[in-house]
């Protein structure tokens, strides 16, 4: 391939007459260019580097000659002895890619032109390639004229003439002409700007939107169909955007039909509202013939099951007020263009307001409180807006069986329920609100603890005591007050009366207690010796309407003497309670 095109040569800062008119001495025209040696300021005698040389012509406007001109002018002048010398020109030497430094010369007088024609091949007269950090001798010229300076650069005015070429649903082409002044302002490319906004202003506005082109034409795609917007165009160089053109109102072509249906909207859970559903619509479709330019939201409540009448927004989101925390609501789209609406959209499940069907899907939380009672929480699935619904509580003792009601109207979030379950019981719940019909998960299969075995000639009763567990508790410490309190008002030793389950429910505890034996190793004194039916009967004398303890124990104060004093049995795994004890 051809060796690449030298580079520009450099030109002087100053002419020659502005140089010597500065007192810098003679300066000898050689043609269009003038010359001078460095021996005129400051003298003959010193060698410089390239950078010192560089430095030394370009302070009082000049520069390093080229080789060329150095013919002419060395020729003609040898007041400091140049063609003796090695001489700096303005030519770079390069080795491969690197620049090495500028070409010198060694000559004797006259001679330039034919040691310049040694460089390309010949060997006649010595030239090199010095590196920048030799020192040589120098020359320095410029040129006779200058050329006349650039004008200033100013920014660029308004262009015109900007029209429609061509127009589509979703597409519109436009060309325009520079501005006046062009290329000389430095304008280097336009900046299209274009809004749907119904007012054609002056200069684009906050909502406009933006191209740059490099051209005078343009395309703009993905627009609305059937929607006017205004353009402008503006050119733009170093020093900025210039002057907006005349805006220009255009029209998409209208649809070709209605939009397909949209997808469902989205609800989303506003904290702490019982009234309102914040509801996220999908991005309009456009880009095509068929797109949209706005969508309408219907509501359907399971108080009255009637779709309202659509209203139509383009906003990416809106909100639902006025809504009833006892019932359910259905929401659905429809998309709307210039040819019509849409069919509707697939219509979200059923929502209640506070709460997200996700999480009415959870489990309930079990816990077996003693051998025949539960205690089941879905407060992990109720918002703060479902305090005044009731709730559906089922159960399932075994897997081959069916689910079964433990409460149709349970209100709250929590229910303590009477139900054994040795092999384990699972229990799932649903808000009692029109239209929802979805079940949570089931919780886990959670076995109630059995009794401990009574032992001969043991009797086992039940008594009750009328404080709610929310405002009693009834642990290890309050079970051996109790035990002592029986045990003193029966005249027994403590070792014969033991609690061995307390059963809370929803507004009392029911108590279980063994009534034992006498020991065989007692004393007969102190009414040790009754038997356990004995000691029931005394009991169950004070346990009616009439008796009581007195103040001998605060647990014995609380007993239900209404309630009377039950005995269990047990026969075959199943266990029943008599009043006949």
């Amino acid at each position: 391939p051809p060796p690449p095109p030298p580079p520009p040569r450099a030109k002087a800062q100053k002419s020659c007459g502005t140089i010597a008119d500065e007192g810098n001495g003679a300066w000898p025209e050689y043609g269009e260019m003038c010359s001078a040696p460095v021996a005129q300021f400051p003298g003959c005698a010193k060698s410089m580097t390239l950078s010192e040389a560089t430095h030394m012509c370009s302070s009082i406007g000049a520069r390093i000659c080229y080789p060329d001109e150095l013919d002419g002018a060395i020729r003609s002048d040898d007041s400091c002895g140049e063609e003796r010398m090695r001489v700096w020109t303005g030519t770079v030497c390069r080795a491969g890619d690197n620049v090495v430094g500028h070409i010198t010369y060694g000559a004797t007088r006259g001679d330039f032109t034919a040691l310049w024609r040694t460089v390309t091949g010949s060997n006649q007269h010595p030239a090199r390639c010095s590196e920048a950090k030799e020192r040589n001798r120098v020359r320095c010229c410029a040129e006779m004229a200058m050329p006349p300076p650039s004008p200033p650069l100013v920014l660029p005015g308004a262009p015109y003439g900007l029209s429609l070429t061509e127009a589509s649903c979703t597409a519109l082409s436009v060309r325009w002409t520079g501005p006046p002044v062009w290329p000389p302002s430095g304008s280097t490319n336009f900046t299209l700007a274009w809004s749907s906004e119904g007012t054609a202003a002056a200069t684009p506005s906050g909502q406009a939107r933006y191209l740059s082109t490099g051209k005078d034409h343009a395309e703009l795609h993905d627009l609305v169909p059937g929607t006017t917007y205004t353009l402008w165009v503006a050119a733009r160089n170093a020093l900025g955007l210039g002057q907006w053109s005349d805006p220009l109102r255009l029209a998409t072509r209208p649809p070709t039909r209605s939009p397909e249906p949209p997808d469902a909207p989205v609800a989303v859970v506003i904290p702490n509202s019982c009234t309102s559903l914040r509801v996220r619509l999908p991005a309009l479709r456009t880009g095509s013939c068929a797109g949209d330019t706005a969508f309408a939201l219907q509501v359907m409540s399971s108080m009255d099951s009637v779709w309202t009448t659509p209203q139509q927004t383009a906003a990416a989101e809106t909100v639902l007020e006025g809504l009833d925390a006892a019932a359910t609501y259905r929401l659905r789209l429809l998309a709307y263009n210039l040819a019509g609406a849409s069919l509707p959209s697939s219509p979200t499940g059923p929502l209640l307001v506070g709460t997200t069907p996700r999480r009415l899907q959870a489990a309930p939380i079990v816990e077996a409180t003693s051998s025949t009672t539960v205690r089941v929480s879905w407060a992990n699935l109720a918002g703060p807006c479902t305090g005044k619904v009731l709730w559906t509580v089922m159960y399932l003792d075994d897997p081959a069986a069916s689910w079964r009601v433990l409460d149709k109207r349970a209100a709250g979030t929590s229910l303590r329920g009477v139900l054994s379950c040795p092999l384990g019981c699972s229990f799932k719940v649903m808000p009692v609100v029109e239209g929802w019909a979805q079940w949570s998960n089931a919780s886990r299969a959670v076995p109630t603890p059995s009794l401990p075995a009574l032992a001969e000639g043991a009797m086992r009763v039940i008594m009750t005591l009328t404080e709610a567990p929310e405002n009693l508790s009834f642990g290890k410490g309050a079970r051996r007050e109790f035990e002592a309190g029986l045990a003193h008002a029966l005249s027994v030793s403590a070792d014969r009366v033991a609690v061995v389950e307390a059963r809370p429910l929803e507004s009392k505890w029911d108590v279980i207690v063994d009534l034992s034996p006498p020991s065989t190793k007692a004393h007969f004194s102190l009414g040790v010796s009754a038997s356990a039916d004995e000691l029931a009967v005394r009991l169950g004398a004070r346990l009616q309407p009439g008796g009581g303890f007195g103040e001998e124990n605060r647990f014995l104060r609380l007993l239900d003497l209404s309630a009377g004093l039950r005995r269990v049995e047990r026969e075959e795994g199943s266990e029943w309670t008599s009043a006949d004890a």
